[in-house]
């Protein structure tokens, strides 16, 4: 559904490459999960690679994650990603990532809940396509966003083995600074964000038996989420009151309410967030009118 004349530039050079190759041409624009979904289904080859369409990668890319992953016969394989900023012809490393593999995926979601490791990219990750189709690992196609960081959760709870390439080798094209965003699509994020983190973080409980990053999923992952979207109600105005205390309902549940005392487990690292909690619990009126002077 591209208006750029994708297509025919994308049947121009793959007909006269020697590949196999498949083009999906979709009636209307329905996102990128919903693409990237099709792709998966309609692949048949070893592995998955999921690249956006205006990034780059090196040229080794491809032969070296498909090197490592069949070395160590890792369910999926990453590489270090770095950012060019085009309008300042510059490169910027992104996130972080270990000197060396970690081992067995509990390992790497220990790290994750450390922040020692950045997950914020399916396109600088290698699948193999057997174990998605065993997990039934799809995107969300309700989400626009953060359905990167969902799919990467879920896959490294469910993995049995993941490797790494210390090696920036796929480039993030940041064509300009970031504009100002309209406080209905900052809203619109944060409602995206809650769901997503509650499906990634249940996955993550169910197939983890480190007691660290089962506390990290619940006392910050998922509460963080939530005490989120209610300072952006606050902060967004009076007009988005009763979405504020609608939400608040969901505070009546004893799970919801142990959720949020949890964030104790982090005051040393984040105090800010257990008292936002202890505000939110006792203090709702008081938090809505703080917030929004604060805004």
């Amino acid at each position: 559904a591209s208006t750029d004349n994708t297509l025919k530039i994308a049947e121009d050079i793959l007909k006269n490459s020697g590949r196999v190759y498949k083009i999906i041409n979709h009636e209307k624009n329905s996102g990128v999960s919903v693409s990237r979904n099709d792709g998966l289904d309609a692949a048949r080859g070893e592995y998955i690679w999921f690249c956006d369409s205006d990034d780059l990668a090196e040229k080794i890319f491809v032969s070296s994650l498909v090197r490592e992953a069949e070395d160590k016969n890792a369910d999926f394989v990453f590489c270090g990603l770095k950012i060019y900023f085009k309008n300042e012809n510059r490169f910027e490393a992104a996130g972080c990532i270990p000197e060396k593999p970690l081992g067995n995926s509990e390992n790497y979601l220990r790290a994750w809940a450390k922040r020692e490791i950045d997950f914020w990219s399916v396109c600088n990750c290698l699948f193999k396509k057997e174990f998605l189709k065993t997990n039934k690992l799809k995107f969300s196609e309700k989400l626009y966003v953060y359905e990167d960081g969902e799919f990467i959760l879920k896959a490294l709870a469910l993995s049995s083995k993941i490797s790494i390439i210390k090696e920036m080798l796929y480039i993030y094209i940041r064509h300009s600074e970031l504009k100002a965003t309209k406080i209905q699509e900052v809203l619109a994020l944060a409602e995206s964000f809650i769901p997503a983190k509650w499906r990634a973080g249940r996955c993550i409980l169910k197939n983890t038996k480190d007691q660290y990053v089962k506390n990290y999923v619940f006392a910050y992952l998922i509460a963080n989420g939530f005490i989120k979207l209610l300072t952006i109600y606050a902060k967004s105005g009076d007009e988005y009151k009763e979405k504020y205390y609608a939400k608040l309902k969901i505070l009546r549940h004893k799970k919801i309410r142990k959720l949020m005392f949890s964030t104790i487990k982090f005051f040393f690292k984040e105090p800010e967030l257990f008292f936002k909690a202890l505000m939110i619990l006792y203090f709702p009126n008081l938090y809505f009118k703080i917030r929004r002077k604060l805004k």
